[in-house]
């Protein structure tokens, strides 16, 4: 199944921790071309908007996130 990319920015919990911006994000995302069993690692997530449509895509793969930073994680992981 071939999902399409771009959630749009207002759906995502943000704060005050940096997010790529749904244009970015649908650029980057359909540039990495991530198959339904794909592996992805989002290395300095940020507010995880793109874990969250790598997840999306990789429904019968796995995904991880990493964020250095605390605050940025808790907030990803409520998103």
């Amino acid at each position: 199944m071939r999902h399409f990319f771009g959630i749009p920015d207002e759906e995502f919990i943000r704060g005050d921790v940096p997010m790529t911006k749904c244009e970015i994000r649908k650029a980057v995302m359909n540039e990495a071309r991530i198959e339904e069993n794909s592996i992805v690692l989002d290395v300095g997530a940020g507010t995880g908007s793109i874990s969250i449509e790598a997840a999306l895509a990789a429904l019968k793969g796995m995904y991880m996130q990493l964020n250095a930073l605390i605050k940025a994680s808790t907030l990803s992981m409520r998103t």
